[in-house]
């Protein structure tokens, strides 16, 4: 582990599941709770979830984009609320 993130707590820095996507899906699913139509949710990814947080976002999010870092690794995905 980093030695910048040692002062967090576990559960802010391991989930449950093994591809670390546990929190992708329910912050998206809770989503719809909080933003208002047309807003916009953005998450920072890992190496290999693009796809898979993607899907979780088809059912309420619009015009889902994935954003490549300067290493060209998928690294940020945001999509628009229905609503």
């Amino acid at each position: 582990i980093q030695k910048e993130v040692t002062f967090d707590p576990e559960n802010a820095l391991y989930t449950t599941d093994e591809k670390g996507l546990e929190f992708y899906e329910k912050i998206t699913s809770e989503a719809s709770k909080i933003l208002n139509k047309g807003g916009y949710l953005l998450f920072e990814l890992g190496i290999g979830q693009s796809q898979e947080v993607k899907n979780f976002m088809k059912k309420d999010f619009e015009n889902i984009e994935i954003i490549k870092d300067l290493a060209g690794i998928d690294r940020v995905i945001c999509g628009k609320f229905r609503g």
